[in-house]
């Protein structure tokens, strides 16, 4: 249990932390998850939808209820998240090995390598985030 102290301190910090306070920055920050949508789940994205049925069908015990086909469907739905993190790091990480077969020592392409690596990190979160997804929906579907 958190203790009174804790609280405010708690309720303190959070009145510094109020995100983007500039109409440049809240613009900035509304466009994060639009940049590659990494964050939302591939189970609320039509244009995947076609493909999750897909792997669910192939996964789904013969004669299993309704129930049972929407279980396997989330579950390839979370395991397919956690694949599209890993084929966009393969992705960048591929672009960097291009980068440095054609490396010549500017200045530009250092901001370019590290930009690179920044998104890198940023990945990091979101694989993060979409192995806890599936983390939960296997203890709930199991």
């Amino acid at each position: 249990m958190t203790s009174d102290a804790q609280n405010k301190a708690n309720r303190k910090n959070a009145q510094r932390s109020t995100g983007p306070r500039t109409a440049a920055g809240k613009q900035n920050a509304s466009r994060n998850s639009r940049r590659h949508g990494l964050r939302a789940s591939i189970l609320k994205d039509p244009s995947w939808t076609v493909e999750v049925d897909r792997i669910a069908k192939a996964f789904s015990p013969k004669g299993a209820d309704r129930e049972g086909r929407e279980k396997v469907r989330t579950m390839a739905g979370m395991m397919m998240d956690i694949m599209r993190v890993e084929v966009t790091r393969t992705d960048l990480w591929n672009m960097a090995v291009h980068q440095a077969d054609e490396h010549d020592g500017s200045e530009r392409e250092a901001v370019a390598c590290l930009q690179i690596l920044q998104r890198l990190i940023t990945l990091d979160r979101y694989e993060a985030n979409a192995r806890s997804r599936w983390r939960k929906a296997r203890t709930e579907l199991t």
